[in-house]
């Protein structure tokens, strides 16, 4: 259970390459760091604002 301790990258300064720290790629990044751990994880739901949401299923 080591993952409980990761962190999503650092957002690049630059907003050239590196991760972008969108909704989308901070649902992706928590399903493909937790899928191994939680074999029932299938999709993961962020809120962006209370009727907007990204949803990543892979």
């Amino acid at each position: 259970m080591g993952r409980r301790d990761a962190r999503p990258p650092a957002p690049e300064r630059s907003g050239r390459g590196g991760y972008a720290p969108t909704a989308e790629n901070l649902a992706k990044w928590i399903y493909d760091t937790w899928h191994d751990e939680l074999p029932e994880l299938s999709t993961v739901k962020v809120s962006e604002t209370p009727k907007t949401w990204a949803v990543h299923r892979p």
